[in-house]
């Protein structure tokens, strides 16, 4: 098997790599497995796919870290016997690409589709029956205005939406005078936002106008508040259809986002067995409905379950390791060698 990470970076440099700590580890897996390995940045995409494209296109990581005159990458990387892994942000449309081209992509445009999208997501659970938290699409009113009296929504009622979704999941409603659909707190996030980026917890009219110039610049989205929950959350990270980790994640410094690149803290909970046992049905069931080889599903702490709170489609595993022990770029390569090598 040949292996492609597709790897979406702040930069487009791919010196960038040799100091960059998950793409050490995956190499490290890969030397174990004898994969040949080959890093390729979404503006090369195109390049890829091209009659022309080798090797030297990319970024081959063999002269730095495999032995002398051992290990070295494929001469070629064609589409049959190779495998594109994306991580980081990379677009759907180069993911897209490369399926036509004929590369079996890890993961697939569309589930990357769907986990970027936060209200997609949230409809995506609401038709499984998952529980999530209740979700608001705020619409900006006539005049651009974005402020409390310029959020617009419409009336769900009798389980109808004008989103599309069953009210019981997704909730709109008339946002005018310092009225929230979902009260006061509730949780704004970009609608395509990731590693915490934007988000923030609104307790009254005044935060609500403060957001003004963000929901006027890019799609938002209210979430339930779950007071149960603040500043924490569970993450199960899965591939190839099993469980590789569960973890809790904390906001530092009593801070109400949990990730990582937050400075959010990762640890292994107390009760770890007995969580994976109640939830690991329900995380496999959402991977195999949303078309995710691997990814990671975020809970919520309520009262008495656990809300579904997002889908991850490309996540880092850098602070998850680091916290753990973990060998997660390890077992990342063993199933994809056992699911893809030689099909």
């Amino acid at each position: 098997m040949r292996l492609v990470v597709v790897y979406g970076l702040k930069t487009g440099d791919y010196e960038w790599l040799r100091s960059f700590y998950p793409a050490h580890r995956i190499v490290e897996a890969c030397a174990r497995q004898r994969v040949h390995i080959l890093f390729v940045l979404p503006c090369d995409v195109d390049r890829l796919v091209s009659d022309d494209f080798s090797p030297a296109g990319g970024f081959s990581p063999a002269d730095d870290f495999f032995p002398a005159g051992g290990f070295s990458p494929a001469d070629d990387f064609f589409p049959a016997g190779t495998v594109c892994l994306v991580r980081g942000n990379v677009d759907p449309g180069s993911i897209q690409r490369l399926e036509e081209a004929g590369f079996r992509c890890v993961n697939g445009s569309k589930a990357v589709t769907l986990a970027l999208d936060k209200l997609e997501c949230a409809r995506f659970l609401d038709k499984l029956g998952i529980q999530a938290p209740r979700t608001f699409a705020p619409v900006v009113g006539a005049g651009g205005r974005a402020g409390v009296a310029g959020l617009v929504g419409a009336m769900c009622a009798a389980g109808e939406s004008p989103l599309g979704v069953g009210a019981s999941g997704l909730v709109g409603a008339m946002c005018t005078a310092g009225e929230s659909p979902l009260g006061y707190p509730f949780v704004a996030k970009p609608r395509f936002g990731s590693r915490g980026r934007g988000v923030a917890l609104v307790k009254g009219p005044a935060d609500l106008e403060a957001l003004a110039p963000l929901l006027r610049s890019e799609p938002y989205i209210f979430q339930e508040f779950v007071a149960e929950s603040a500043g924490r959350d569970l993450r199960f990270f899965f591939a190839g259809g099993e469980i590789v980790a569960c973890v809790e994640r904390r906001g530092k410094d009593d801070s109400f986002v949990s990730n990582a690149s937050e400075g959010g803290l990762v640890r292994i909970p107390e009760n770890c067995e007995a969580l994976v046992e109640r939830l690991s049905s329900e995380v496999l069931r959402i991977a195999r409905e949303a078309g995710l080889w691997y990814g990671t599903v975020d809970f919520l702490f309520g009262t008495e379950e656990f809300p579904v709170c997002e889908i991850n489609a490309c996540p880092g595993f850098e602070a998850l390791e680091k916290a753990t022990g973990l060998d997660i770029a390890g077992m990342l390569v063993e199933r994809l060698m056992r699911d893809f090598d030689g099909a």
